[in-house]
């Protein structure tokens, strides 16, 4: 038999579930001030590889590039920088980068490229990635953008189902997801001046 749910139970029962609503809307609200990444690029040098053209594109050896060539194969300049995490959070970067150029009359200008995605950088870890710089502009420099691996990003990770159901109960302003632009010193000497 059954019995009952007396009054008593009822009204703490409800009072719970008020302090749990007002709980997470508290948290979802706090965690949506926008905190931005420290990461730290730092340009460590020019390697000289060689580039061999295939059916499928092409490909590396990984090999410093000697003087001499051979038919079928041509210099290709990589820029290699340390991405280090310096901050207390989780950040992820998905594969965009912008090179920023200063031109002799002072000007600037900007140019977009793609890097290989560097993935999440747990706080102090770094890793180093090549870019393939553009042109022979002097000085330039790398932008890459960050996002903090944060509940936002957690939550499009999860299936599409569960991120519609989510989205009917947050407000879609929650739900931007605000990357941080990182920047690398001034390089001086353009590669292809080396």
């Amino acid at each position: 038999m059954i019995r009952p749910v007396k009054s008593k139970v009822k009204t703490i029962l409800a009072i719970g579930a008020v302090f749990a609503i007002i709980a997470f809307i508290l948290f979802i609200w706090a965690s949506t001030r926008p905190v931005p990444a420290r990461v730290q690029i730092a340009f460590i040098g020019f390697t000289y590889l060689k580039w061999y053209h295939t059916t499928n594109g092409y490909d590396t050896t990984n090999e410093v590039f000697a003087t001499t060539t051979t038919v079928g194969t041509s210099p290709r300049v990589s820029a290699y920088f340390c991405v280090s995490n310096a901050g207390k959070c989780s950040v992820v970067h998905e594969g965009n980068c912008r090179y920023e150029l200063k031109f002799a009359d002072g000007s600037t200008g900007a140019l977009f490229g793609h890097s290989q995605p560097i993935g999440e950088l747990k706080p102090g870890e770094f890793k180093t990635i090549p870019l393939i710089p553009s042109g022979d502009i002097d000085p330039w420099r790398v932008s890459l953008a960050f996002v903090r691996v944060d509940w936002r990003y957690r939550l499009f990770q999860a299936p599409p189902k569960d991120v519609g159901m989510i989205k009917k109960f947050v407000p879609a302003r929650w739900l931007v997801r605000r990357p941080s632009e990182c920047y690398s010193d001034w390089i001086r000497g353009a590669p292809n001046r080396l």
